[in-house]
């Protein structure tokens, strides 16, 4: 059900910028939950793929959701108020895919189980800057990247190369030592976190955060993320952000 109302508000984000801005190709959307007494099942329909003319920055107040029971499922509907802007340069397209227990292509899923080994391909086709953040349900914001021994505030990416993010073994050797190994965990039956990769050409630098153990990645709130995304966004026409969906199942109880 998480997903849904996930999935349902990301539409109404994406209406609502369609509705402001435009698009240039149509699209017909729909979505489909049922749950059992066992299990709980998400499915989308994606008819066709558009493009809206507008960019989403940031969310003001909270989200609305309504789940209407049907018969054969649920009808979710959602309302969201934010800020937006027109888009009126080409995005840098990135490549960046979401890998589990391995660093080839073939390893990307969105799909984890407790002790599972995180890792991030990831290609620009220019020179920049990366960071990603994990944003977990306990709303806290982690920074993945830049790894927590460096001090440059961000990570160089260099134009039409493949990284393998969070592997010792496929770093530079200069910068081998300081990568972060991330595993993911969960003491739920089923944990929802988002990844945000965050790239510009233009220099920029990680919010201000602190460490709690050796053993954990530097944090934030994810209020204090949000409201320093929304302003780097608002200040750099050239940053692109992907936001990444991934589930972690818990063991058993």
């Amino acid at each position: 059900m998480r997903e849904a109302k996930d999935y349902a508000l990301q539409r109404a984000k994406i209406k609502a910028l369609a509705d402001e801005f435009g698009t240039t190709v149509s699209m017909t959307n729909s979505s489909f939950a049922k749950e059992t007494s066992s299990e709980s099942i998400d499915k989308f329909v994606q008819v066709a793929e558009y493009e809206v003319n507008g960019e989403w920055i940031e969310t003001v107040g909270k989200p609305d959701t309504t789940v209407i029971p049907q018969d054969d499922g649920f009808l979710i509907t959602a309302k969201v108020k934010g800020k937006a802007r027109e888009i009126k340069r080409a995005k840098v397209e990135l490549m960046a895919k979401v890998l589990c227990n391995g660093t080839d292509d073939k390893f990307e899923t969105d799909r984890f189980n407790t002790n599972d080994q995180l890792y991030l391909s990831f290609r620009s086709p220019t020179d920049g800057y990366c960071l990603v953040y994990l944003i977990d349900e306990s709303q806290k914001a982690y920074c993945l990247l830049p790894y927590r021994q460096q001090t440059t505030g961000n990570f160089p990416i260099k134009a039409n190369r493949r990284y393998v993010l969070f592997s010792p073994k496929d770093a530079d050797r200069s910068i081998a030592s300081l990568v972060d190994e991330y595993t993911l965990n969960s003491q739920e039956s089923k944990e929802y976190n988002q990844l945000y990769i965050i790239f510009s050409p233009n220099p920029l630098t990680k919010t201000i955060d602190r460490s709690t153990t050796e053993l954990m990645p530097r944090e934030t709130t994810v209020e204090n993320f949000r409201k320093w995304l929304a302003r780097c966004r608002r200040n750099d026409l050239d940053m692109a952000v992907e936001v990444k969906n991934i589930v972690i199942k818990g063991h058993e109880k």
